[in-house]
C-alpha cells in the first residue's frame, strides 16, 4: 500500500483499544502496519518474563543451579549443527565427508599447531594474576 502526501494521524493501540493522535507534519509516509503502534508489545513483555526468570533463578550455569551453562551451551550447539545438517543433501553430505585434505588440515591445525603455540606463549605471560589465565592450557 502507498501512501502519497503526509502522514495525519498516528494510531496507539493499548491493551486492544486504539487511540488516535494528530501526528507531526512529516515527509514520510509508513505503510498501514507501521501506523499501528503498541505500548505493550511482544518485546516488552519477553523483557519482564527474563525480569521475573532471573529473579527466580538468580544463578543460572553455575554448579547450584537448576541448568548448567555447559548442558546448555552442549545442548544448543549440537541444535544447530543438527538444523544445518538437515539443510544438507545426500551429495553435499557426500563430498564434505571424502574431502580428506581438508579434515587433515583441520585435525593438525587444531591438534597439533594450536598447542605449540600456546607453548611457545606461555612463558609470555609468567606472573602470577595472567598465570591463573593459563590454567585451562
Amino acid at each position: 500500500m502507498n501512501c502519497i502526501g503526509k502522514l495525519k494521524e498516528f494510531k496507539i493501540v493499548v491493551l486492544k483499544v486504539t487511540y488516535t493522535i494528530p501526528a507531526f507534519k512529516t515527509q514520510i509516509c509508513l505503510k498501514s502496519i507501521f501506523m499501528k503502534r503498541t505500548l505493550v508489545d511482544n518485546f516488552i513483555i519477553a523483557l519482564f518474563a527474563v525480569v521475573l526468570i532471573a529473579y527466580f533463578l538468580p544463578y543460572p550455569g553455575t554448579k547450584e543451579s537448576y541448568f548448567h551453562l555447559d548442558d546448555i551451551a552442549g545442548a544448543g550447539i549440537s541444535v544447530i549443527f543438527l538444523f544445518y545438517g538437515l539443510q544438507l543433501g545426500p551429495e553435499k553430505l557426500k563430498a564434505g565427508l571424502v574431502n580428506t585434505r581438508l579434515h587433515l588440515v583441520v585435525h593438525i591445525a587444531t591438534f597439533i599447531l594450536f598447542p605449540v603455540i600456546i607453548i611457545l606463549c606461555k612463558p609470555l605471560f609468567a606472573t602470577a594474576f595472567l598465570a591463573q589465565v593459563w590454567l585451562p592450557f
